[in-house]
């Protein structure tokens, strides 16, 4: 929240050059590197219904996460309905994924490498032999990556067939 808080509350020359009000017009709510908290685009987006008058970053540190946004889904368009009932239990499957394992604190290491994973693959995804570096560091195919987190999205799905029983 407090790195939240400083982009909302920190000025921005090149927002202050647009200026805020000119001749008694608004071109922006303000000149700061944010202008609301709804302006953070992270892929996924920790989120908390505020009460009357209260800011969504109150609310989330005051009463916890309610549920989450995902940002990144895209509609697709071969359903009338925007997303089909597969792709929901796949989002469904990887979120609690996401919740039973690990994770520690990354390193600023560990995040630099994700980034340039995550840079490759939306820049070169589809170039044969395309590679990412693995947790060590180490060179891996992306399929090989890919077929690595899709065991592991297995496993978790038997534990819930196990657990919930199937739901197909």
């Amino acid at each position: 929240m407090s790195s939240l808080r400083r982009a909302i509350n920190t000025h921005d020359p090149d927002f202050a050059r647009i200026g805020v009000k000119v001749n008694g017009e608004y071109r922006q709510l303000n000149d700061n590197v944010l202008r609301l908290e709804n302006e953070l685009y992270a892929p996924i987006r920790p989120k908390r219904t505020p009460r009357s008058g209260e800011k969504p970053s109150d609310a989330l540190e005051q009463r916890g996460i309610e549920y989450i946004e995902l940002r990144t889904v895209d509609v697709n368009p071969f359903t009338p309905f925007g997303i089909e009932v597969d792709q929901i239990r796949f989002f469904d499957l990887f979120l609690v994924w996401c919740l039973l394992r690990p994770s520690p604190v990354l390193s600023d290491d560990e995040v630099a490498r994700n980034r340039r994973n995550q840079n490759k693959v939306v820049l070169e995804g589809r170039r044969p032999g395309l590679t990412l570096e693995d947790e060590q560091g180490n060179a891996i195919g992306l399929k090989e990556y890919g077929l690595k987190l899709f065991d592991e999205l297995a496993e978790v799905a038997a534990l819930l067939d196990r657990c919930c029983g199937r739901n197909r």
